[in-house]
Formats: C-alpha cells, sequence, structure tokens
C-alpha cells in the first residue's frame, strides 16, 4: 500500500535539515502533488506544514510551490499546533457548512 496515495492528511516538519535531504524533498514533491489532486477534489488541506528553525524566506526559497499552504512554527508550541490543525481540517471540511464547532 501506497502510504501517501492513501493518507487524509501530511504533517511535514520543515526544517533546515529536510531541505538539505534529497529523499525528504522527493517525498515532498509526492505529497505536492497529492495535495494539488485532494484540494481540487474536496476542498481541503493535505499537507499540514510545521516549521522548524526555518521562516517564510527559508521555506520559499528551498520549495516555491509552498506559497499557498498553510503552515505553523513550532515554536507556538504543541496545544496551539493541535488547535490551529484540529480548526484548519473541520473548517475545511466538506461536511461543514458554517455551523461546526471548533
Amino acid at each position: 500500500m501506497d502510504v501517501i496515495s492513501s493518507a487524509r492528511y501530511a504533517i511535514v516538519i520543515l526544517s533546515p535539515g529536510f531541505f538539505r535531504d534529497s529523499h525528504a524533498m522527493a517525498t515532498l514533491e509526492r505529497l505536492i502533488g497529492r495535495q494539488m489532486e485532494f484540494a481540487g477534489r474536496r476542498g481541503e488541506p493535505f499537507i499540514l506544514p510545521l516549521w522548524h528553525d526555518v521562516d517564510e524566506r527559508d521555506v520559499f526559497e528551498s520549495w516555491p510551490q509552498m506559497t499557498d499552504i498553510f503552515g505553523l512554527k513550532t515554536s507556538i508550541g504543541v496545544p496551539a499546533i493541535v488547535q490551529q490543525f484540529r480548526n484548519k481540517i473541520i473548517l475545511a471540511s466538506p461536511i461543514c457548512t458554517g455551523a461546526c464547532k471548533v
């Protein structure tokens, strides 16, 4: 079974080491392809990136395709990350018609 093609979401931790790793970058390329397919069909996010020790400039210089993808810095802490991703997933769900609680 191909994990990427069967996943509903992909949490990716983007770091300086990530961008230097060719295997990680190849996987990110596959994930972005899946994001295009998934988001186009369902209107939901697929890639949920975390930025660890990088900023917007680092991310966009290394991978410009990430410009339109919502991301969070790990420095905000785990509880805030969980809440933000939960909100992003629930509010983007096709089942949620504006009356969803988060």
